[in-house]
């Protein structure tokens, strides 16, 4: 007598008649069969999704070093525009002081200039 075909799943029982097969037999089956599916099926794809996210982790820290080094470079040039237009203000700031100070003086100058016109 042959075996029966699923009775290869299970090597330690001897299955040659289908009276044999109880219920135990059928769950045992269905253990191997999903643990078999789990291992054909689901575990590389774990696998492969692992490794997809492995390679997704190294493009992130690639971009999380562009994005800084890109910050740092803002950073200089901020400063850089910063101090320019510091340098402005007080050059204006000192045309300003200059053009008041040239006021006044004209200002303070008017009443003699005004007394040497009536003078004369």
């Amino acid at each position: 007598m042959t075996p029966l075909p699923f009775c290869r799943l299970l090597p330690h029982r001897r299955c040659h008649d289908v009276a044999e097969v109880s219920i135990s037999v059928i769950k045992e089956l269905m253990a191997v069969d999903v643990k078999q599916v789990i291992q054909e099926l689901i575990v590389p794809e774990l696998r492969e999704i692992k490794s997809e996210v492995k390679g997704l982790q190294i493009e992130i820290k690639r971009l999380d070093e562009k994005i800084d080094a890109q910050g740092a470079r803002f950073d200089d040039k901020l400063s850089s525009f910063r101090n320019e237009m510091l340098s402005e203000f007080r050059r204006l700031d000192e045309r300003v002081d200059l053009t008041v100070h040239v006021r006044e003086r004209l200002v303070s100058l008017k009443p003699p200039m005004a007394a040497y016109e009536n003078r004369n």
